[in-house]
């Protein structure tokens, strides 16, 4: 009986998901309107998180935004574009942008084989910490903390969004949040 299932809806499931992927994914101008739709709705979603309010306050401190699958790439796009709009920047040169760059480029290049190590990753997320909290405290009102992708290879998201890999590599250059997420070892 499970291997009728598999072959029979489970080919139609993965060809549907591969095609959704390639359409959402499609640079032509005919996934514009849709693209821009599917984001606006994203974009929506963490603009409610961010106004909802209890008592008078935020009712959100932190905003957590997990996804999978094709669903990582809207929501990292939702993100970015979010960002973008809320206008959340800091100047160039400001110490904690500073300590997260050096954090950065201390962490193990794309070429190497080593996942990072404990120290590093701690380094690396104190000084994302410390640039959110510099943002807070100058009345930023950005309350994602945490992007968790799974069963989506964003570390290839680089190549989809951008054709200029050196200003894509610059976190100061970008209008994106955070870099995608590294390899945490030689195999997926």
């Amino acid at each position: 009986m499970l291997l009728f299932l598999a072959t029979r809806f489970g080919a139609s499931f993965i060809t549907n998901s591969f095609v959704g992927v390639v359409r959402y994914l499609d640079t032509s101008p005919r996934s514009y309107a849709v693209r821009r739709d599917i984001r606006e709705g994203m974009v929506e979603l963490l603009r409610r998180l961010h106004q909802a309010e209890i008592g008078g306050g935020p009712r959100y401190e932190r905003v957590i935004v997990g996804a999978h699958s094709l669903g990582a790439y809207i929501a990292y796009e939702g993100i970015a574009t979010f960002w973008g709009m809320t206008r959340n920047a800091l100047a160039p040169g400001s110490p904690s942008l500073l300590t997260l760059e050096v954090a950065a480029a201390a962490m193990p290049g794309r070429k190497e084989t080593r996942p990072p190590t404990p120290g590093e990753t701690t380094v690396y997320r104190e000084a994302q910490w410390g640039l959110w909290t510099d943002l807070r405290s100058q009345g930023s009102p950005w309350r994602i903390t945490d992007f968790i992708s799974c069963g989506t290879p964003m570390w290839f998201a680089e190549r989809l969004y951008t054709k200029n890999m050196a200003r894509h590599a610059s976190p100061a250059a970008r209008s994106s949040p955070a870099r995608p997420s590294r390899r945490r070892n030689s195999g997926w």
